[in-house]
């Protein structure tokens, strides 16, 4: 998440705790089902976030481990089939059922899923035939457990890459569906509360002035803002400006220009 994002995820949960603690508003008819609206965005914006903060780096080292695990196991299995192999004269168990360490190690990774596998199978299928080897059906399940564990991470890099640009875009949109509630619904519910509840008030709009500080703006949202305090203190053409309408801010006008 861009530092401009999460300034904005931050100060949005900041309002959701003014408004958690201040209970003046509670009666303004609308405003209760706008904020459970901006709770819902931001839970989501709070999602997408995680979504976008996937760490690659502990994915490779997860890889990196059940690969190493997988290698373990299966060398140790191949060992002790191709020993008993050797000793009892069986070619044919000793030639698929042998692993050597750079058919593990210089080969992609899908290759080494596959290569023990078929060396997995191999064995299967002849296993209660040859319990002198030492290699036990407990041993064979647990070396498929790392087989199918290290084949879960063959493309989970790759997957995750897309899952992070998939977040990504779908964050700043989430951000900007945030912004939007907290202008066009809870923003006009407020006006009156300058006059009848200054106090929290002042405290909405600093909070807000924050979330949309200059720079900060969603798409668009600058220019509007600007839009609507030009469009409140400039008179109609062909009248003479007067004192109130040239100085004058209205409440609607103030929190726009917060804007």
């Amino acid at each position: 998440m861009k530092a401009l994002q999460y300034r904005k995820v931050a100060r949005s949960s900041a309002l959701v705790a003014l408004f958690s603690t201040r209970t003046e508003t509670s009666s303004i008819t609308g405003l209760p089902e706008a904020l459970a609206a901006f709770v819902t965005q931001l839970d989501l914006v709070e999602t997408l976030a995680e979504r976008q903060a996937q760490p690659l780096e502990v994915i490779f080292q997860e890889r990196d481990r059940a690969f190493t695990d997988l290698q373990t196991a299966a060398l140790a299995i191949s060992g002790q089939v191709y020993a008993y192999a050797i000793r009892t004269g069986r070619q044919s168990l000793a030639l698929n059922g042998h692993l050597k360490r750079g058919d593990l190690d210089r080969v992609r990774h899908i290759e080494r899923v596959r290569t023990s596998q078929r060396v997995h199978d191999a064995i299967a299928e002849v296993l209660e035939s040859i319990p002198e080897s030492g290699v036990t059906a407990p041993m064979l399940a647990g070396l498929q457990t790392n087989i199918d564990q290290a084949r879960s991470f063959v493309t989970a890099p790759r997957s995750t890459v897309v899952e992070k640009a998939t977040a990504t875009t779908l964050l700043a949109e989430a951000i900007r569906d945030l912004h939007a509630i907290m202008k066009k619904q809870i923003d006009p519910l407020l006006v009156p509360c300058e006059v009848t509840h200054r106090e929290f008030w002042l405290q909405y709009r600093a909070a807000r002035k924050a979330i949309a500080a200059p720079g900060a703006f969603a798409e668009g949202d600058a220019e509007d803002a600007i839009t609507t305090s030009t469009t409140a203190a400039t008179p109609a053409t062909g009248t003479t400006p007067t004192a109130a309408s040239a100085g004058a801010v209205t409440p609607a006008a103030g929190m726009a220009a917060a804007a």
